[in-house]
């Protein structure tokens, strides 16, 4: 199978983000069939009860946001149990979330659009190293935040996989910075012989129009004959 990139979608979900607002996006990775799209609606839940003007996420009730409501449903990241794959590519969520947060630099209060992103599983029967390689890298260049989801106990094979994965993602960023280099220097070289080329043709002293006529002859002129 082969992924196809959606951007017309993705613009429509980045412009409901209102001019100058930081966006926070948060993504979730891990094996495949262990509860990531299960997590993330969860975290859809908790969004929904502390954004807008509800900063608590608590009810007129007093009720905490997780005692608002008895199941999780499948309104959120469609998600099911079994053995078999339910999540295919990556996938974001249409609407960000929007928030208010105090700026650990400036310590001033300031608000900032959520955007929760899914993952494919990773080392299923179906999905080559490579592939999954390239989903774990490009979902770590997109999050501000990345969960790397393990189930049960951490093993080594977990922290295996993480560095070679993030190994992946840091070659990419160089690759990155490594083109954004070169371009910058080829236009500051464009610009270097656009200056050079104005400097030359200022310096450049006008032609002296009056050395090229030709000089007067002069013309010996016979004595008078005397009388």
């Amino acid at each position: 199978y082969a992924f196809s990139y959606q951007e017309e979608k993705l613009n429509s979900v980045l412009a409901k983000v209102p001019p100058g607002w930081k966006v926070s996006v948060v993504s979730v990775v891990g094996a495949f069939r262990t509860g990531k799209s299960f997590l993330l609606s969860w975290f859809l839940r908790y969004l929904h009860a502390h954004s807008s003007n509800n900063t608590n996420g608590d009810s007129d009730s007093g009720k905490k946001w997780y005692e608002q409501f008895s199941s999780l449903g499948n309104d959120g990241f469609n998600w099911r149990g079994g053995a078999e794959r339910n999540t295919t590519g990556i996938w974001m969520w249409s609407e960000p979330h929007f928030l208010k947060r105090t700026n650990p630099l400036s310590g001033k209060e300031e608000d900032i659009a959520v955007v929760l992103v899914d993952t494919q599983g990773m080392f299923d029967h179906e999905t080559t190293m490579g592939l999954t390689a390239a989903i774990f890298g490009l979902s770590t260049l997109l999050s501000s935040y990345q969960i790397y989801n393990v189930d049960k106990r951490i093993q080594e094979d977990n922290l295996q996989q993480l560095a070679l994965f993030s190994e992946y993602g840091r070659m990419a960023i160089d690759t990155q910075q490594q083109a954004a280099k070169e371009y910058r220097k080829k236009k500051a070289k464009e610009e270097q012989e656009v200056r050079s080329r104005s400097t030359d043709g200022n310096s450049e002293s006008p032609k002296n129009d009056a050395s090229k006529k030709e000089r007067p002859k002069l013309t010996k002129t016979p004595p008078k004959p005397r009388k």
